[in-house]
């Protein structure tokens, strides 16, 4: 038997949380697809069914194995109609229309039709025993014959009932949980016109969901789609917030209004330039878009202050400042200037670690060394060369601090003075 969507689940068989959000019905209908021979039937109908020789056109059905969704399903009922018709069914005609449901099902969805076509045939037939006893003997019957005339009462002959019980089985079958709450709610909230959608279209597909497609979803009682005012309201709610700031500067009220004096003003706010979508507008816009971002080393400064700036710094990085007008790099500088003219070791600025600082002074101090123990060793007596090289020394070396070691930042190598 096949499941039915009416029976509540629990916490452990619900939907997964990624689906729980699905949009079930969307506004924008699948795009057509390739459909392989073997997955579609393919009536001819007539044009005037009861006239034998009327000119003939065909239909193309695709067959449903129960996992494609409540939106294909609805579509086959509707197609299952033209179908019908076409063929010159008549709505009572239960049997036969059962016999042309069964050539586009497969699977799991004809077993759901089955089952809400047996369903209702065995409540047809416990309906007319039931009125057979209330009825009573008829004159002289015996009590036995009575109750053998009741269970002689075979099964009666499949309607226009019996017919629909198997279309909304199969239509809950197919449909996820909760599908009337959840197509609703996707409406109210997730049903923004699309960009590349024109007004005409937005509101055709918002009046296909209401009016063709919420009525058929379980638990498929009457009255069940929305009412013409919160249809308005959805499709206001989903215009662009210029058409709205529009409606409300022209004192539009588009709930008192209507829903064909709505689309009729959106008709006219489409033709205006000022309030097409960014991706509908001239191709000029798209041509100075692509220019300002065409060459791939300029620098972007979307998150700058000024928004649309291009200029780069090498210590701030994009912002709205170059280089050469970095107030931080100029104070840094003319400190460093003033350290160098006073010559105190106590002002210097440096912008290494003092690792780095302490191997470039140690590299210093041995090219020192080394420079003098050659110009020296040419002398002969090692006495004096030795005494020269520390005077020479103590001379470069007079007024540094070591403690200031740790302390100490190179800027560059260009600041190192040999």
């Amino acid at each position: 038997m096949a499941p039915s969507h009416s029976t509540p689940i629990s916490a452990s068989e619900s939907a997964p949380t990624a689906r729980v959000h699905e949009n079930i019905l969307p506004l924008q209908l699948e795009k057509n697809r390739v459909i392989p021979k073997d997955q579609q039937v393919i009536f001819k109908l007539r044009t005037d069914p009861a006239v034998a020789t009327s000119p003939t056109y065909q239909m193309t059905m695709v067959i449903l194995n129960g996992t494609e969704g409540c939106r294909a399903a609805i579509k086959l009922v509707n197609d299952l109609e033209t179908v019908c018709t076409g063929l010159n069914i008549q709505r009572d005609e239960g049997a036969t229309k059962r016999t042309t449901i069964h050539r586009v099902l497969t699977g799991q969805a004809k077993t759901a039709f089955d089952t809400g076509y047996a369903q209702r045939q065995n409540l047809r037939l416990v309906l007319a025993r039931d009125a057979a006893r209330q009825a009573g003997p008829i004159g002289a019957e015996t009590d036995a014959a009575f109750a053998a005339r009741i269970r002689a009462i075979q099964m009666p002959a499949a309607d226009a009932s019996s017919f629909a019980a198997g279309i909304n089985e199969l239509i809950n079958f197919m449909s996820p949980y909760k599908a009337l709450i959840r197509v609703k709610r996707q409406l109210r909230r997730h049903s923004r016109k699309p960009a590349d959608m024109t007004v005409n279209e937005y509101f055709a597909a918002i009046r296909r969901i209401n009016d063709e497609e919420i009525p058929f979803l379980p638990p498929q009682e009457l009255d069940q789609n929305l009412g013409e005012e919160e249809v308005v309201e959805i499709i206001y709610y989903g215009l662009p917030n210029s058409w709205k700031s529009e409606m409300a500067r022209q004192g539009f009220d588009p709930v008192d209004s209507g829903i064909a004096e709505l689309q009729a003003f959106c008709q006219r706010l489409e033709d205006i330039p000022e309030f097409l979508p960014a991706k509908t507008k001239t191709n000029n816009n798209s041509k100075k878009a692509k220019t300002s971002h065409g060459n791939n080393n300029t620098k972007s400064n979307s998150g700058s202050k000024g928004g649309n700036s291009k200029k780069f710094c090498l210590l701030h990085g994009n912002g709205s400042h170059t280089t050469d007008q970095c107030k931080t790099l100029q104070n840094q500088a003319e400190n460093l200037k003033e350290s160098r003219n006073n010559g105190s070791s106590n002002n210097k600025t440096w912008n290494r670690k003092s690792n780095d600082s302490n191997k470039e002074l140690n590299a210093l101090v041995d090219k020192k060394v080394a420079a003098k123990m050659k110009a020296l060793s040419g002398k002969k007596r090692k006495s004096e060369n030795e005494a020269n090289v520390v005077e020479k020394l103590d001379d470069d070396l007079a007024g540094f601090n070591y403690d200031d070691m740790d302390n100490l930042q190179i800027e560059s190598d260009d600041s190192i003075s040999v």
